[in-house]
């Protein structure tokens, strides 16, 4: 393993053409797609299994499949300390949002921890404006309202007297603090990410985020009937590990290299709607008017904000 940094060879094209960024908007599209399986995937497997031990399981997957990838890429390196300070702080951030998920999931539904993911963007907006100096536009922070608007709908809109006392439960509470975590995360990407890899840098992350869960997880461990948990919960977990963290990297970075981050940030605001109707599919009942209403408006958010990125 050499101490070198490997320099990051990829580059965003200098004028993408037409067909490149109509096909950034697709990967957007899949990336909020499979970012929203995460939630009903989760709430059916979050009860079988202890939050931080199945985060664990999931990290530990998702981390030797980033090793696998910087082997047949050639980009080891050895982290100095700085680095290695920053991983273990990006990698305690994702660390605490998967184990909130897991653990919200257990205490209320798919949908209103979606609803809450909306949420995510002005965390990371107001994080990037003091870490990273970034502003955003007129438009932008009245989208910003919107989205947060969309979310309390559905959260509170079928009991007005919870919205005017602001009374969220135990699982709203908890995946709030993941969502910090998450939107905190962002713009400490930004800032860590130097000139390596981003699979190099992604699997020290992932690796830094299976260390401190390894070490949570000593004392739950021996706890466990690995042979009694039923197989949907390790093909839950390969899911997991796989999809919503491995395909939503490239995605991500593919549209990332292609589209203005207004357009980026506006495909969050459809993973409510995509949930709503992964639930229907999955034999749910149908949502109140206020979870459409709230959906609709988030998904209006998006719409705004691919018209506003053309300009």
């Amino acid at each position: 393993m050499s101490d070198a940094v490997p320099v990051a060879n990829d580059s965003a094209p200098a004028h993408p053409a037409g067909a490149e960024i109509g096909l950034a908007h697709a990967a957007m599209l899949l990336f909020a797609l499979i970012i929203s399986t995460s939630f009903p995937l989760g709430a059916a497997i979050a009860s079988e299994l202890d939050p931080v031990v199945l985060t664990l399981l999931r990290f530990v997957l998702a981390t030797a499949l980033f090793g696998g990838l910087v082997t047949a890429r050639g980009g080891w390196y050895r982290p100095g300390l700085r680095q290695a300070g920053g991983y273990l702080w990006i990698g305690s951030l994702l660390a605490l949002y998967f184990i909130s998920m897991f653990e919200a999931l257990r205490w209320t539904s798919a949908v209103n921890t979606s609803a809450l993911f909306t949420l995510v963007p002005v965390v990371a907006a107001v994080v990037a404006y003091f870490l990273l100096g970034q502003r955003i536009s007129r438009l932008q922070r009245v989208c910003l309202g919107l989205g947060a608007a969309g979310a309390l709908v559905v959260l509170f809109g079928e009991d007005l007297a919870q919205l005017s006392a602001f009374r969220l439960g135990h699982g709203e509470l908890v995946f709030i603090v993941g969502c910090v975590a998450y939107g905190t995360y962002i713009p400490f990407v930004r800032k860590a990410h130097g000139r390596e890899p981003l699979v190099s840098f992604t699997f020290w992350c992932l690796a830094a985020s299976t260390l401190i869960l390894a070490l949570a997880s000593l004392p739950r461990l021996g706890g466990v009937d690995w042979t009694g948990l039923p197989s949907h919960i390790y093909l839950g977990i390969a899911y997991l590990a796989v999809f919503p963290t491995a395909i939503t990297f490239y995605l991500s970075k593919y549209a990332g290299l292609r589209l203005p981050s207004g357009p980026l940030m506006g495909y969050t605001y459809l993973v409510p709607g995509f949930v709503v109707v992964e639930e229907l599919i999955l034999g749910g009942p149908w949502p109140g008017p206020y979870v459409i209403g709230g959906v609709l408006l988030t998904a209006i958010v998006t719409v705004i904000l691919q018209i506003g990125g053309r300009r």
